[in-house]
């Protein structure tokens, strides 16, 4: 069984790099925030989609910013 970041690398490889890193992070944020909207808190967030929940922590503060300056 690979691991988050063999699989990441695999990909990587087969694809663009400037396009793999975009649509991975594109793909993580629209994620993150439709599992937050559904109610589920950063650790649940972090563990299913296999990512730091810093990560996770940080798009959702960054979304919450964003949302307050509009």
């Amino acid at each position: 069984m690979l691991n988050r970041a063999d699989a990441l690398l695999f990909n990587h490889n087969r694809s663009n790099p400037d396009d793999f890193d975009q649509n991975t992070l594109k793909d993580h944020k629209k994620e993150i925030v439709k599992l937050a909207q559904e109610g589920f808190d950063p650790d649940y967030i972090a563990d299913s989609l296999f990512i730091p929940k810093e990560e996770v922590t940080l798009v959702l503060d960054l979304k919450k910013k964003i949302s307050k300056m509009d």
